[in-house]
């Protein structure tokens, strides 16, 4: 089991990404209510408000509970992996922006079941406006990333010591 001075990096990513998504979405949810959009950079990058009872691009439509508990489960799954394995930099910083995400929006989903995660950053390119997202969803996607080319990276290191 590791010990939290062996940690520190993961917790302070843990702490700084879910207090960072958490204060952003409560602004958006506030600055944002009107239905105005402010826009960062032009058309590729702005704000705006919207909520998702679903899943990641909009799957899973008013199955909010279910999406809860299945988000409770992966939180104890990463959690119990967290201390078991003996992961690099890469592979706790993975673990730990997993994590942030997955509790961001679990926090969403239980204390606004009805409309769903708070979505605000959005991003189009090419006459495409991608679904909006949060930073709990960047979190999520850069720590599955991350995590993949940790576990690429070990395989690849033990396969030349085998």
């Amino acid at each position: 089991m590791k010990h939290i001075k062996d940690n520190l990096l993961m917790y302070l990513i843990f702490v700084i990404v879910l207090a960072a998504d958490q204060i952003t979405k409560a602004a958006a949810r506030h600055f944002l209510a009107d239905g105005h959009i402010a826009e960062i950079m032009g058309d590729f990058l702005g704000f705006e408000l919207s909520f998702n009872p679903g899943a990641a691009f909009g799957a899973m439509q008013g199955c909010t509970p279910l999406l809860l508990l299945i988000a409770v489960v992966a939180i104890f799954i990463i959690v119990r992996a967290m201390r078991k394995t003996k992961g690099s930099k890469l592979v706790d910083t993975a673990f730990a922006l997993l994590l942030s995400g997955a509790v961001g929006n679990s926090i969403d989903r239980a204390l606004f079941m009805k409309v769903g995660v708070t979505d605000f950053i959005r991003v189009a390119a090419g006459g495409h406006v991608f679904p909006n997202f949060n930073i709990a969803d960047s979190a999520l996607t850069i720590g599955v990333i991350l995590l993949f080319i940790g576990v690429m990276a070990v395989e690849k290191r033990e396969g030349k010591t085998r």
